[in-house]
């Protein structure tokens, strides 16, 4: 089973039409949490991660939101946090073998609980490059611009 390093979505789990959520792990500690939506925008959730065996710890937790590659409102996570009042989210992930669409098997994370205010909570993985996934690679340049990069 790979690292928890890479780009895992729940798209890799069940066809999915008009969204989609996916969390991406990047190597030196940083990572984005991201909800695609076919009909709206997307929201983008940049953070900084650790792992200690199955204890996940997110920490300076953002929030954007994007129009195509169009920044369109960019908020600081506070009170609109559902689940998680503060910058920093601590859970339990179970990292696990499952049949994903397609009927392969591929590995999967199992949160404790949602991230967020989203449902999902089980994450297919797809590829360990997450810099290949061009429009977030524009996505994370743009917050690095504006110094908003965890």
């Amino acid at each position: 089973m790979p690292d928890i390093v890479g780009y895992w979505t729940g798209g890799s789990l069940e066809h999915i039409a008009w969204e989609d959520n996916a969390i991406a792990f990047i190597a030196e500690g940083s990572g984005y949490y991201f909800w695609f939506s076919a009909a709206e925008y997307d929201s983008f959730h940049p953070f900084c991660w650790k792992l200690d065996g199955d204890r996940l710890t997110l920490t300076s937790i953002r929030e954007f939101h994007f129009q195509g590659d169009d920044l369109i409102k960019p908020k600081k996570l506070a009170n609109n946090v559902v689940c998680f009042p503060s910058d920093t989210i601590e859970l339990q992930v179970i990292r696990t073998i499952r049949e994903g669409v397609g009927g392969r098997e591929i590995p999967v994370l199992i949160f404790s609980q949602p991230l967020f205010y989203y449902t999902q909570t089980e994450f297919g993985f797809d590829r360990s490059d997450v810099l290949e996934v061009d429009w977030h690679r524009r996505k994370i340049e743009q917050l690095k611009e504006l110094g908003a990069w965890a």
